[in-house]
């Protein structure tokens, strides 16, 4: 066999080794791309679409939104970039989107992890599969936005890390020019996610005199990055925001709940200090892993701030798990190839059959919602009767992933509804039974009541004081008031509270 017979060979086996990988990666795109199609406008979606629209179209519209946007809520690059998909894409391009920033997300953290051309698949399944299973996509409801926040700024500002630390693998550098917007963009998408990585990543630079390794270019691209990070720092009413949650969590709960693999990161590294692992801790203080440990520190005050967990901890938790597979990826560790192919094989079966449970009951909340709505536009006062598949519901191997008809202590996907769909009518989602009930003196549907009088005892139970909401405990449970008229009455719905937390 010549030496070109042998490169074809190698290369065909790798590409047979990457298989799996590419497989699953490729299943996670089909399966966002299917769900894209069972997204009903709520929230956010609703929101940004309605704000965009009042600037107008074209150029200047999207200017004066962006200057509205940033005096308004945050300077958020990801939410200036928002509008484009849901204004501009049809349905089908909107989940191809979705589809696609999941894919590329994943893709770009595999080699960040793993190496530009892993040959671990195992560890490459694994990862997936604590993509999928641990991170809290909880906090990211089925929000074109949320998703354009959170998955595209973690794709974008990682691609961009990649190019800078991998900018003499180019061939063409020069052709890297043309793509100077992504660092800057990058930076700025989210201040979680560039401020930290600009921390990281200069700190990378510092040790070991990495930046003479990326050259002028790479040291301008990296500048570029931390201008576009320092930008999201300009906007006052961001940071005002941030003190009108009126119900914050614990730092210890935040920690364990949202950053846990920030608190194994940091175990590990401990970890490897007592065993005096120095060989591994020098070798790791010289690589790309520095940029992903700092960064995942750095990214906890963020939440801090926030004052909950859920969305504000996932950068930290995608910068953690990339350097502790890093760190997995040098320890070599030796397992029997029988037990690795057994294993990996688990995970990618268990990682298929999850994506599928979302699509299916997805779509099947996708219906509960359309009909929601359709009987809200024939309501003449707001109430709906039907019953719907509440979030405490949705059996657990969903993760609280997918929604559908928001649950009554939802105020605000629940208020988004009444303005797009109500008009001057709110929302109220009454269990079906009830339709045929005279519920003049109350009744009881399963853990729901109804009573003819408001409760004594209530208490603000608001997230945001700009929707109120009222609360009360019976029993040792905590429920949320729902008015609605009835007859020329006002009676009022008691539902038990089940805190979500996509709705902060």
């Amino acid at each position: 066999m010549n030496n070109n017979h042998k490169k074809l060979s190698a290369r065909l086996l790798r590409k047979c080794n990457s298989l799996p990988t590419t497989l699953l990666i490729l299943a996670i795109g089909v399966a966002y791309t299917l769900l894209g199609f069972c997204i009903i406008p709520l929230g956010d979606d609703v929101n940004f679409n309605i704000d965009y629209s009042q600037y107008g179209e074209g150029f200047y519209g999207f200017i004066e939104f962006c200057r509205w946007h940033m005096d308004s809520n945050n300077a958020r690059i990801s939410d200036f970039l928002t509008p484009i998909p849901i204004h501009y894409f049809a349905k089908w391009g909107r989940a191809l989107y979705l589809g696609f920033i999941h894919v590329w997300m994943v893709g770009v953290m595999i080699p960040l992890a793993l190496g530009k051309r892993s040959k671990n698949q195992f560890l490459s399944i694994l990862l997936i599969f604590f993509i999928i299973f641990t991170l809290r996509w909880d906090g990211i409801w089925m929000e074109f936005v949320a998703s354009n926040v959170y998955i595209f700024s973690t794709a974008l500002s990682l691609s961009a890390i990649w190019l800078i630390t991998h900018i003499r693998d180019f061939k063409y550098l020069n052709l890297l020019w043309i793509a100077t917007p992504i660092f800057l963009i990058g930076g700025g998408m989210h201040e979680a996610c560039g401020l930290p990585l600009s921390v990281g990543l200069i700190s990378w630079m510092i040790i070991d005199n990495n930046w003479q390794k990326i050259g002028i270019k790479g040291v301008i691209f990296a500048l570029l990055f931390f201008a576009g990070a320092v930008f999201t720092l300009f906007s006052d009413a961001h940071w005002n925001r941030s003190v009108t949650i009126l119900q914050r969590e614990s730092p210890i709960e935040m920690l364990l709940f949202s950053a846990g693999w920030v608190v194994m990161l940091i175990s590990i590294i401990i970890a490897l200090i007592i065993r005096k692992d120095w060989q591994i801790l020098r070798s790791l203080l010289r690589s790309r892993w520095t940029i992903f440990a700092i960064s995942s520190v750095a990214s906890l005050p963020f939440m801090f701030v926030a004052g909950f967990g859920g969305r504000p901890g996932w950068f930290a938790q995608i910068f953690a798990l990339i350097a502790i597979f890093q760190i997995l990826r040098r320890l070599n560790l030796k397992l029997p190839q029988t037990s690795r192919r057994i294993v990996a094989g688990g995970l990618a079966i268990l990682i298929i059959l999850h994506l599928s449970s979302l699509v299916i009951w997805q779509h099947r909340l996708n219906h509960e919602i359309r009909d929601v709505i359709y009987l809200l536009k024939a309501s003449t006062d707001g109430v709906v009767y039907y019953d719907f598949t509440e979030d405490s519901e949705l059996p657990f191997y969903l993760l609280r992933k997918v929604h559908g008809v928001p649950d009554a202590d939802d105020s605000y996907y629940l208020s988004t509804i009444s303005w797009l769909h109500g008009g001057e009518k709110k929302i109220v989602v009454l269990p079906t039974k009830a339709e045929t009930l005279n519920l003049t003196f109350g009744a009881k549907f399963n853990r729901k009541f109804i009573s003819p009088t408001r409760l004594q005892g209530g208490y603000d139970g608001s997230i945001l004081a700009s929707f109120p909401r009222n609360m009360v405990k019976r029993n040792g449970i905590e429920y949320i008031e729902t008015p609605f008229p009835y007859h020329g009455r006002t009676l009022y719905l008691y539902s038990p509270v089940d805190m979500d937390r996509g709705e902060k």
